[in-house]
């Protein structure tokens, strides 16, 4: 190279020998950063590129019965998601999700092609047998998400109160909703690595936190009587096209409930075919007036205050007697003397409001107000309703009156129920006990709601001469049709109008509360009927049949044996023998004869073997037993005609 030429360039060569100078000390520079200054935060990130923390779902803890019959289920279910942009085969995997879920192809491909999204559920909570041909798809843009989805084993039965739960497993009405935090646990996780292609693979080094699963839940309803209870109140909406009905079942002695419906229900393993009212437990949430329900309160003040006698003789104004100059009060049958055991007999408003003039209105207000009417009960439940009892001195002129016979005051089922048991149990008002127990997940059981006693209402001898004359309701006057002659039954039948946009119209609500045995009383029963169309609409009429029927059913759960005498046999017994069995028995076991003397098929769900063979035969009729246990269901149906000879089906159960 000449010295011209070197000179030439010499500029030119010592730039880029800086430059590279540089470059270098730019490289390491940031290697020193790296390996020095960064390193353990650079670290971590490229760590977080090839990991994943996963979470782990904790089970959902149970419903159980006071028994321990499980109520509720977990049951295996999967959600399918899709990242669009990776999906492969978009035609096929839709005509497989139409295939198993019967949803359009063109609903799904909609989804599929959707670029725009990098994830997006397909169709959620799929059972897992249901769904096994989408399990063995394989797409890399398919997501398959395995979960628990929660199962209810006995549908609508006592669904409004367990409630139910929404898509992602949370609770959302009913107990499921109230005890959302006992029963969903906390979930756990671990960390997962990947793999160069972004593909998960399990880490035997990597930390995990296992789930910790929900508590348990023990109510205190059983599910037989639960059961019994609703198919009567059904039985009783059928027969009356009524609107719905209610009924509340309990131990007096201790405030247990121990059945509690309210229909129309839904089936809660149905979230797509849930019905439009409210899905709540009405006899908690929702109120009413109760009508010659609530005379017990009129009553047991004048019977407290001595102002008077069972046996004293009161005038019934021929059944129609005025309150006010414009308001004018009727019985349902003109009455001219009864005693005031009568009164209560044959439910005279009359009478009542003649007697509860005597009072002072504080002291009508006072009573009712110690029965635990217009204040909550405290039950373990959302949404409970105050009731109304107004303060007396928001009352009006006529309003003394109307509250003596339970009008301008509502109540709900069941704080109408617990009035009953204060009485059934010698004076005491008891708090609800809706929830028995929850075992913790170290099958640790802790006690929730407790035994315990609001308030003595009344002294033992007014409890007593009230009771008697409830036991006279039952068996001769307006609740004679809730009578079982083996058994001392006390009640009340109750018929109110219903208020509609401010005005009483010709619409009802009937109700029998009742309690039985009455000389040491063990259940206490409300029920309520909304709106009866047909075949009556009195109390009378329409609940206190019910509640013969509930009480007829649970005294056999009990028995060993029977409580009748058999009806002796014959070889070719006629059909007059069997009707004539059959009433005999009907009083205890339900079943029925038309008034042609055609039989009909008793019911005989919810009995124990020996119990149906007892009912069956009493017709006639010699069946073949599936199973064993109690009657979970029979053929032909209740209510069916049938003739001597025929072939009945009944299906036991455990």
């Amino acid at each position: 190279m000449s010295v011209n030429t070197y000179k030439r360039f010499r500029l030119r060569m010592g730039i880029l020998l800086i430059m590279v100078v540089l470059v270098w000390l730019v490289i390491a520079g940031q290697l020193f950063r790296i390996q020095i200054l960064d390193h353990y935060n650079l670290k971590h990130k490229i760590t977080q590129q090839f990991i994943n923390k996963k979470p782990i779902k904790a089970m959902r803890g149970n419903f159980y019965d006071r028994n321990g019959r499980q109520l509720t289920q977990n049951v295996m279910h999967y959600s399918f998601a899709v990242n669009p942009n990776r999906v492969e085969r978009p035609q096929q995997l839709a005509e497989l999700l139409s295939k198993v879920t019967g949803e359009s192809q063109l609903h799904f491909l909609k989804k599929i092609n959707d670029k725009s999204k990098i994830f997006t559920y397909l169709k959620r909570n799929v059972p897992k047998q249901d769904c096994e041909l989408l399990l063995a798809f394989q797409d890399p843009g398919l997501i398959k998400e395995p979960s628990f989805r929660r199962y209810y084993p006995y549908g609508e039965v006592a669904a409004p109160l367990i409630g139910l739960v929404g898509t992602d497993n949370e609770g959302v009405t009913g107990e499921e909703y109230y005890l959302d935090h006992e029963l969903s646990g906390e979930d756990g996780w671990m960390v997962v690595g990947a793999d160069g292609l972004g593909k998960a693979r399990m880490r035997g080094e990597f930390p995990r936190q296992a789930p910790r699963d929900g508590n348990d839940v023990y109510l205190s309803i059983d599910l037989e009587m639960q059961i019994i209870l609703e198919q009567e109140l059904k039985n009783a909406i059928k027969r009356h096209r009524a609107d719905g009905a209610m009924g509340i079942l309990l131990e007096p002695n201790t405030g247990e409930i121990l059945a509690i419906s309210s229909l129309p229900s839904f089936n809660p393993n149905k979230l797509d075919k849930l019905p439009g009212q409210p899905l709540v437990l009405a006899p908690v949430t929702s109120t009413f007036e109760p009508g010659s329900t609530f005379k017990i309160i009129s009553a047991m003040a004048a019977l407290e205050k001595g102002i008077v006698k069972p046996d004293e003789t009161i005038y019934c104004e021929n059944g129609s007697y005025p309150i006010s100059a414009d308001v004018r009060i009727t019985d349902w049958k003109p009455f001219q003397y009864l005693s005031f055991r009568e009164v209560i007999q044959e439910s005279s408003n009359i009478g009542v409001i003649k007697v509860s003039d005597r009072l002072d209105p504080i002291d009508l207000f006072a009573m009712a107000r110690a029965f635990g009417f217009g204040e909550r009960t405290g039950v373990s439940y959302q949404g409970e309703s105050d009731g109304v009892l107004k303060p007396v001195k928001d009352w009006s002129g006529i309003s003394h009156a109307e509250v003596s016979i339970g009008y301008e005051v509502s109540v709900t089922g069941l704080q109408l129920t617990l009035a009953y048991a204060a009485i059934a149990n010698g004076g005491y008002l008891m708090e609800p006990v809706l929830i028995r127990y929850i075992r913790d997940h170290n099958n640790q059981f802790l006690k929730v709601d407790n035994v315990g006693v609001v308030r003595q209402v009344a002294t033992s001898k007014t409890i007593n001469t009230l009771t008697a004359m409830l036991e006279d309701v039952v068996r001769q006057g307006t609740g004679h049709a809730a009578n079982i002659p083996q058994l001392r039954i006390a009640g009340k039948s109750g018929t109110a109008k219903k208020l509609v946009n401010g005005n009483y119209v010709n619409q009802y609500m009937a109700s029998f509360v009742s309690f039985f045995p009455s000389d040491n009383p063990a259940y206490v029963l409300a029920v309520i009927v909304d709106r009866p169309r047909r075949g009556g609409y009195t109390g009378g009429q329409v609940a206190a049949p019910v509640c013969h029927n509930v009480f007829s059913r649970i005294y056999n759960l009990n028995q060993d044996e029977i409580i009748l005498e058999p009806v002796p046999e014959s070889p070719r017994t006629s059909p007059e023998h069997h009707v004539m069995a059959a009433n005999l028995l009907s009083s205890v076991i339900p079943v029925s004869n038309s008034s042609t003397g055609t039989l009909q098929m008793p019911d005989v769900r919810g009995l124990s073997k020996i119990k149906a063979l007892q009912a069956l035969s009493a017709v006639g009729i010699t069946p073949h037993w599936v199973g064993s246990g109690r009657v979970v269901r029979q053929s032909p149906a209740p209510g069916n005609a049938i003739k001597s000879q025929t072939n009945c089906t009944v299906y036991l159960s455990e």
